[in-house]
């Protein structure tokens, strides 16, 4: 079996000759980040802030199966302040010192999380001398060049409208260009002002009604495996592009807010090395779940886009930015004739969404999302686990060639971060 070949270490599947780079991507994330560890705590505080805030906009609280309450909400407790999260358990230095006082109990509140927002501005919109940065604007055209964006751009306007002046929230991808299909999800990005924190009144608002779109994505497609992507304007200060590449603004709408970006990029990207290396990884558990007929419809959403991302990465990491419709286009430049069959079948099966086996049921769950009381997390975990595994009989397309091509794919992309690696100076790859 084509599986067996890879051997299962530390949650990564791994061919023999590729266990030497697990330990090198930690090597070089040693290297490329040689701060001092004052710089190093102010990066944690604000990578912190940005994890919570993130929780917080999407409704994603940290769960209690034995509290019915933190799954069944909307009726009970329709405000935002019903949320917590994960505490930050020791500061490590001056700067996660002086949020920790309010964010270190064994819950984390939404008036705690606005309280280090507010202590944290002192200093978060100055970063550390040696965190080298490049600034960028981004220009986004206040007439849509794709006047076929997807409808929910309407509602996303009308739920956001009273708090346009604290948040900008651009839609980007297939739903912002009107090349959408039914596999497509509501991708966004979303900054949120520091008059968004202004005060907790404006921020309890700020956070009721993103999350109340954040719920609408899930009614959308119940399958949405992700909320918005959240910026703050101190993470604009200090960017670290990796997780979302500004790039995406190239193409995007203007939901709310304003129509110019600008950011201060760091100048490192281990960080786009470090997210390839997860795609990769994500990609072989799915195929091998898919191989043995263990995948469910949601877990085959999440290899399709897997699969589409790992061209624009390899683009990225080689230090072409190429948003994910150019780079695979281009995708024949940097893949063997073998592995393109992996992503000719990925986009066969996004534009052939609707065939696929449950389907139709998937349809009826989305409007099931209209009258649940939960939170958006909670309807994603129960596409992730309740929906049935699909045989491979039921998947469209799907051939022991095409599963070939996906591991082949993969291990392409392995070489090529490997050649990246080494060409950093990283020893021991």
């Amino acid at each position: 079996m084509l599986i067996s070949q890879y051997k299962a270490d530390g949650g990564n599947l791994l061919l023999a000759q590729e266990e030497s780079l697990v330990p090198a991507l930690q090597q070089e994330s040693r290297q490329s980040q040689p701060y001092s560890p004052e710089t190093n705590d102010w990066l944690l505080c604000q990578r912190l802030l940005n994890q919570f805030s993130s929780m917080a906009l999407n409704g994603d609280l940290h769960l209690s199966k034995r509290c019915p309450t933190d799954w069944i909400y909307r009726f009970f407790y329709p405000e935002p302040t019903f949320w917590h999260a994960p505490s930050l358990s020791v500061p490590t230095g001056p700067y996660t010192r002086r949020i920790h006082k309010y964010i270190g109990g064994k819950k984390v509140s939404l008036h705690n999380l606005y309280a280090a927002l507010k202590e944290a501005e002192q200093f978060l919109f100055e970063p550390p001398d040696e965190i080298l940065t490049e600034t960028r604007r981004c220009i986004i055209q206040e007439s849509p060049r794709h006047p076929a964006f997807h409808p929910v751009v309407y509602d996303m306007r009308r739920i956001l409208s009273h708090i346009g002046d604290d948040v900008s929230v651009y839609l980007h991808g297939s739903m912002a260009t009107g090349d959408y299909t039914p596999f497509s999800d509501v991708d966004d990005l979303v900054i949120v002002h520091q008059t968004g924190w202004s005060s907790y009144a404006r921020f309890r608002e700020v956070v009721r009604r993103l999350e109340t779109v954040a719920t609408l994505f899930q009614r959308i497609d119940p399958l949405q495996h992700h909320g918005h992507w959240i910026y703050l304007d101190s993470d604009m200060a200090c960017l670290d592009q990796s997780s979302l590449p500004l790039v995406v603004l190239n193409d995007s709408v203007i939901v709310v807010g304003r129509p110019e970006v600008t950011a201060n990029l760091r100048l490192e990207d281990w960080g786009l090395r470090r997210i390839l290396w997860d795609n990769i990884q994500d990609v072989r558990h799915n195929a091998s779940a898919m191989a043995r007929g263990k995948l469910n419809l949601y877990g085959l959403k999440n290899l399709v886009s897997g699969i589409s991302l790992l061209p624009p990465l390899i683009f990225q990491i080689n230090g072409k930015m190429l948003d994910k419709k150019t780079a695979i286009l281009r995708s024949s430049n940097i893949f063997s004739d073998k592995a393109l069959v992996a992503l000719q079948w990925s986009t066969k099966l996004r534009e052939t969404w609707a065939s696929c086996h449950g389907y139709m049921g998937l349809r009826m769950m989305g409007y099931l999302n209209c009258i649940l009381p939960f939170r958006r997390n909670t309807l994603e975990a129960i596409a992730r686990r309740c929906l049935p595994s699909l045989r491979t009989s039921q998947i469209p397309f799907l051939t022991d060639e095409v599963v070939k091509a996906i591991f082949q794919l993969s291990n392409e992309c392995v070489n090529q971060l490997r050649e990246v690696i080494v060409v950093n100076g990283v020893k021991g790859v």
